[in-house]
């Protein structure tokens, strides 16, 4: 497609590691345009049974990862006062839901670190928004107990499926397109937070 790429690893859980990425990409591009916070992982389990070091490394990779990155790529974008940055949360962070009590708290933490960048950068013609999967069909819901995912898809979804991977993409594209939102957090969940019962 004549199209270049660049691929970077990092571990978003930690700032050198972070840096290094951004700095390889300030030499290779001077910045980036649009900037997706993406990373995460499980961390199952109730308040009282989740290890301190399991809530660390949770804040360190979904909140800070965020934060880390946010900071790196702003700068940019503000001097071109163009940009746009769209973080992922979950459902779990918009309500109680059990046995993912860090999960959905660090969740819920960059859904509110969203809201308030939005208010931040917006002067700067820099937009940040959020998306809250539900049950997505990939790896990390592999280890969910499959009759929940049967009960959640006969009982709790109203489209009745669980969601594709390119339900969450196209969602995320068209945050990078509206160029008149920002401060939102879009739910991709098939319906199954706005149910009560």
């Amino acid at each position: 497609m004549g199209r270049q790429a660049l691929v970077l690893q990092a571990d978003v859980g930690d700032g050198e590691q972070v840096d290094a990425m951004f700095r390889q990409l300030r030499e290779q591009w001077g910045g980036l345009d649009v900037l997706v916070n993406n990373a995460g992982g499980r961390c199952d389990g109730t308040l009282l049974t989740v290890e301190e070091s399991a809530w660390e490394r949770a804040l360190a990779v979904h909140l800070m990862g965020t934060v880390r990155c946010c900071r790196l790529a702003l700068p940019a974008m503000i001097e071109k006062r163009d940009g746009v940055i769209v973080n992922v949360g979950s459902v779990a962070g918009l309500r109680g839901v059990r046995n993912v009590a860090a999960y959905g708290t660090v969740k819920a933490a960059v859904m509110h670190l969203t809201r308030c960048l939005a208010f931040e950068v917006g002067e700067h013609n820099v937009r940040v928004n959020c998306v809250a999967p539900g049950l997505i069909d990939t790896d990390f819901h592999s280890v969910t107990p499959p009759a929940f995912i049967k009960h959640s898809i006969d009982n709790r979804i109203p489209l009745h499926r669980v969601g594709r991977p390119e339900d969450v993409a196209q969602a995320i594209l068209n945050l990078i397109k509206s160029d008149y939102v920002t401060g939102e957090v879009v739910t991709v969940d098939g319906g199954l937070t706005m149910r009560i019962a």
